[in-house]
């Protein structure tokens, strides 16, 4: 393993992600030099609107609103995350990672492709050169009809290290 690796790893509170964790703790083992972005999905934002307004200052208004409704949202749903990702810092910390090698980021789960999208971005942004998922196998028709973020990063993630662990 090279002297420093940057890891984004992409949590959320399954199984899959639980043994992704434990996978990538277990690849790092106490070896010096690690970086690793713990990546988020939010779940789909409820859909927010107003019945507008002819009045321009009155549109505005509502305008604002709404967007403090959406960041009120997002904000309790980050504060709703922390158990899970600090359940996944703990595990981090035993693998020797220090806390300032750790960074978390949010990303919008709103579909697979969107996901996928956001995951590329924060790798990218984040200098990262592995993408650790989990997941999950699908049962019965669940195979046919969905599609995992696995094989989207797989397809679309040329030039990094995918870890897939199921």
């Amino acid at each position: 393993m090279q002297d420093s690796k940057r890891l984004l790893v992409a949590v959320n509170d399954s199984e899959a992600s639980h043994k992704a964790i434990a996978y990538g703790c277990g690849m790092i083992d106490g070896r010096p030099g690690h970086h690793v972005c713990l990546l988020h999905g939010l779940p789909p934002a409820p859909p927010l609107e107003h019945c507008g307004s002819e009045n321009p200052l009155l549109e505005e208004i509502l305008d604002a609103n709404l967007q403090k409704k959406r960041a009120e949202w997002i904000k309790k749903e980050q504060r709703s995350a922390q158990p899970m990702l600090e359940k996944a810092k703990v595990a981090l910390r035993s693998a020797q990672v220090p806390e300032n090698a750790m960074t978390t980021r949010f990303a919008s789960a709103s579909n697979v492709d969107v996901l996928v999208t956001e995951i590329l971005t924060a790798a990218q942004a984040d200098n990262c050169d592995t993408i650790v998922v989990g997941r999950e196998t699908f049962a019965g028709l669940d195979r046919i009809f969905k599609h995992h973020v696995a094989d989207d990063l797989i397809r679309r993630g040329q030039g990094y290290t995918i870890w897939v662990v199921e």
